[in-house]
């Protein structure tokens, strides 16, 4: 950023035009808007400017100081649509968001706003959903070389989103993505080669695509050939110490999922390290660690003691904000409030925590001798349901 900050410098002096700058380089290197909205950010804080006024000028800049006869100004329109997509200086304004990249889309041919108003279409934001119209945006911004409408377009193909099923269609243009150095092109390829109909199905070519989007530092991707090693998928089943060491690549990043995986690997041979990646999993928001951090602090599992009221707290929050894993969180939390392991006694939040796991579905062997003592109490005592 030091050096992006110097070149800036010496070549703008409106924010305007900086703003302009940081966002079409951030585009050209095909960086997600998640990225783009963190180089803004720390741009704004670096330069110490407002964002509310930046949003202005960029506004004030389109709609007054040009003829409307100059098209340089709609430029800017994309800009204004990302900005308004993301609240930057604004609110997020969704039908805003919709107008300017239709404005920068049908003024400039900017591929860019293309396959923008094209995600519009798809995801019915600030418009009607329209699958058949965003596979035309899709395919005009494609065409024009943008790599990430290719993999979008390879999406559409794939699942028949706005046109029938296609399994060579979607590899052209996953291919196509991937090809030009697009990282979520390369995991999707590598995704297809991986699970698409046997005709298409390569290990070899799910591998290759993986590690080339992890040697790229993608998290995702590193965890992807870190499964593959592990599993042998495309590779030699003497190389499963590879999958380890990609895990831990991910896990640098913050992956939860990496950490998740190497908290499971740690489990038997090194408790305290497999409690501590559950730990930073959870923490970091995946489902699964919560739940099994929670059975870490119930069972004294790698941790100084036994933590009954720690592992009431992540039951419940595996069990109140996730699918995954919810049903035994929430049989867990039912056996909490049951026997006062954490939290009160309250019969009545134990029935109606044992009544989400019943509905969920699923099974919990652990568990299997409370079940049945709770649900005959439920039959045969005298509890006010």
């Amino acid at each position: 950023m030091n050096f992006l900050k110097l070149f800036i410098d010496s070549y703008w002096t409106s924010p305007t035009d900086q703003l302009l700058h940081i966002f079409k380089k951030s585009n050209k290197e095909l960086k997600s808007d998640e990225e783009i909205v963190k180089i803004v950010e720390e741009w704004l804080k670096q330069k110490n400017y407002s964002a509310s006024d930046c949003f202005a000028k960029v506004l004030d800049y389109y709609q007054y100081q040009h003829h409307p006869s100059n098209k340089n100004k709609y430029q800017y329109a994309a800009l204004l649509a990302f900005l308004y997509r993301w609240g930057i200086g604004t609110r997020i304004d969704p039908q805003k968001t919709f107008y300017w990249y239709t404005v920068a889309a049908e003024k400039t041919r900017d591929p860019l706003a293309q396959n923008e108003l094209g995600w519009c279409f798809s995801e019915g934001f600030g418009t009607k959903q329209d699958h058949k119209e965003a596979l035309k945006w899709f395919m005009k911004s494609a065409e024009s070389g943008n790599a990430i409408a290719a993999m979008n377009l390879g999406q559409c193909y794939f699942y028949g989103d706005g046109t029938s099923m296609d399994d060579s269609k979607a590899l052209h243009w996953y291919e196509i993505s991937a090809r030009r150095n697009y990282l979520n092109g390369q995991i999707q390829l590598a995704q297809f080669y991986r699970y698409a109909s046997k005709q298409y199905r390569s290990a070899r070519l799910a591998k290759h695509w993986y590690e080339k989007a992890a040697k790229s530092g993608n998290p995702e991707a590193q965890v992807e050939i870190g499964y593959c090693y592990y599993h042998a998928i495309g590779v030699n089943k003497q190389l499963k110490d590879h999958a380890i060491e990609w895990y831990k690549k991910a896990a640098k990043q913050d992956y939860p999922r990496a950490q998740a995986l190497l908290a499971k690997y740690y489990a038997h041979s090194r408790p305290s390290l497999s409690f501590e990646y559950y730990r930073k999993a959870a923490n970091n928001g995946y489902p699964h660690a919560k739940k099994r951090l929670a059975d870490c602090y119930a069972q004294g599992f790698g941790c100084p003691k036994v933590d009954r009221v720690r592992a009431f707290y992540w039951y419940r929050q595996c069990a109140t904000n996730h699918k995954e894993d919810h049903g035994r969180a929430a049989l867990r939390l039912a056996k909490c409030f049951d026997k006062g392991y954490g939290a009160q006694l309250d019969l009545h939040e134990a029935i109606k925590w044992f009544r989400v796991f019943q509905e969920s579905g699923e099974m919990s062997l652990d568990d299997s001798k409370w079940c049945n003592q709770f649900w005959l109490k439920l039959q045969y005592g005298k509890v006010d349901q």
